[in-house]
């Protein structure tokens, strides 16, 4: 029936064309009749934009008029008579109208289609839903999409987190992956086949809590984690710093000439030790080798030396592999053993462990990523980023009441 009343427009639409030009391929066409049907285009289109208005909301025939109009203008494609150039103008002007009616019915469809879901627990009082559906809503496509919050205490949500391997909140899902460019290239399919776009999130909702509800680490993570490290001054400090980072990280240059850990071991002496674990990220080509000097430095002179070095780079902000290797030296390494050590790759395989342990503990996503533990309850917190002096020791204090 829709064929039917498809091919019914198209011919109602062809009779007016040929009309319009009362056709006779032998007949001379005046000036004066060339005028009347210049004037008479305007209730052609009026015919056509009718025809399509009518049927804006229907995909299925507006796509095979589409067909049919192509189809025609194929035909008449090698025809350079006035006469079928001006009809195949008609045409053009036809397929125009209803791509663009196609365009808008598309885009009325995926803002119907889109549903988004946040996933926030209660208990997180850093999980600001507020502030992610207000910038959800600067996203034109998005504006008037209505947004769903459920909480983590909700009976579905503890399954469909686990089913998803889902362990930090909040997270944003959406229904599909049609949307607006700006913000497609952020999601990530999950297994339900929905889309998880990915925002700073840090609260795992399935961790074992202390009363003050700080997060609880593993008693055994924390001696593996240790194990594989150097500890910088008291080993039996109450609080451990554990740093995340990487040499070539712009905001772990700036953490450390910010002077804050200098600070901190002023004030806390004998309270508190930091450990340097490796997180070369990706997108840093030279991060892996520059890690693999430090382990190799240790090799030969121990831990002052591997913090010296890493000071050292920090503060010249410089950590090109033959200044670094140059310093070494100046630490009374030696070179042709250090040369030897990277050639073999003695220590990627440790780097590499100290970074997996960061993604799967501590859900780590860039660098800085700051884990301040303390030693006797192994509660901690996590500071995701070169924050000020204060945020540390608000922290520290936090921890050691």
């Amino acid at each position: 029936m829709k064929k039917i009343i498809a091919h019914l427009i198209l011919l109602i639409l062809l009779v007016n064309i040929f009309w319009f030009y009362n056709t006779n391929a032998n007949s001379i066409i005046s000036t004066k009749n060339e005028l009347r049907k210049i004037k008479n285009w305007d209730n052609l289109i009026i015919k056509i934009d009718t025809i399509v208005e009518k049927f804006s909301s229907n995909e299925i025939i507006l796509k095979e008029l589409e067909t049919k109009i192509n189809e025609l203008i194929d035909e008449f494609k090698n025809n350079n008579s006035t006469k079928y150039q001006n009809i195949k103008k008609i045409l053009s002007y036809f397929d125009i109208r209803i791509k663009f009616s196609l365009l808008k019915l598309k885009e009325s469809k995926l803002l119907w289609k889109i549903t988004i879901t946040i996933i926030n627990d209660k208990r997180c009082s850093d999980c600001n839903t507020d502030l992610i559906i207000k910038q959800l809503k600067l996203i034109q496509t998005l504006k008037n999409i209505e947004i769903k919050v459920e909480d983590f205490a909700d009976e579905w949500v503890w399954e469909y987190l686990k089913t998803n391997n889902i362990n930090s909140l909040p997270v944003v899902l959406f229904n599909n992956n049609e949307i607006d460019k700006n913000i497609n290239g952020f999601l990530i399919e999950i297994p339900s086949g929905e889309y998880s776009l990915q925002i700073w999130a840090n609260f795992n909702p399935f961790i074992k809590r202390s009363d003050k509800w700080l997060p609880i680490l593993d008693v055994e993570k924390l001696k593996e984690i240790k194990k594989d490290c150097f500890i910088k001054w008291n080993i039996d400090a109450k609080i451990t710093w554990l740093e995340y980072s990487e040499l070539e990280c712009p905001y772990c240059v700036k953490l450390h000439n910010d002077w804050t850990n200098k600070s901190l071991i002023e004030k806390y002496s004998k309270d508190l030790n930091i450990i340097f674990n490796h997180f070369p990220l990706d997108f840093h080509k030279n991060a892996l080798i520059w890690a693999e000097i430090l382990e190799c430095l240790w090799e030969q002179k121990w831990s002052n030396s591997f913090y010296s070095l890493i000071e050292k780079s920090f503060s010249s902000k410089n950590s090109n592999k033959d200044f670094l290797l140059e310093e070494a030296v100046k630490l009374w390494a030696n070179s042709e053993d250090l040369e030897k050590c990277l050639s073999e790759n003695k220590y990627q395989e440790k780097i590499k462990k100290q970074q997996k342990n960061g993604k799967d503990i501590f859900w780590i996503n860039w660098t800085p990523w700051n884990v301040i533990i303390n030693n006797e309850t192994w509660e901690y917190e996590i500071i995701s980023g070169a924050y000020p002096l204060k945020t540390f020791e608000d922290i520290i204090d936090g921890l050691l009441k």
